[in-house]
């Protein structure tokens, strides 16, 4: 697990990294918002992808929320903010725009 500090009306973000083939199911949205504090909310990023049951649960109302970023949209943001990478990054990616 990950504990990210953010500024932004001092919310803290308790998040989970996974880079995996097999889609990101319920137990492991349940598992990050078992850890959550609090005054915490949680984030999931996967190079993989969310089943439906599992967005259904990261969003469920009345539950601390998971914000979930799912390869298609992590990627999206790695070429969306690619310039702004550091050179070091940029070289192990190798992305020819």
């Amino acid at each position: 697990f990950v504990c990210l500090d953010s500024d932004l009306n001092g919310i803290v973000y308790r998040g989970q990294v996974k880079r995996v083939l097999k889609p990101i199911g319920n137990a492991e949205i349940l598992q990050l918002r078992g850890t959550l504090r609090d005054s915490e909310e949680g984030i999931f990023v996967t190079t993989s992808h969310f089943t439906a049951s599992a967005k259904e649960e990261a969003n469920s109302v009345g539950k601390k929320r998971i914000h979930t970023i799912g390869g298609e949209l992590l990627s999206q943001f790695i070429l969306d903010f690619y310039n702004e990478l550091d050179e070091k990054f940029k070289n192990i990616l190798k992305i020819e725009k």
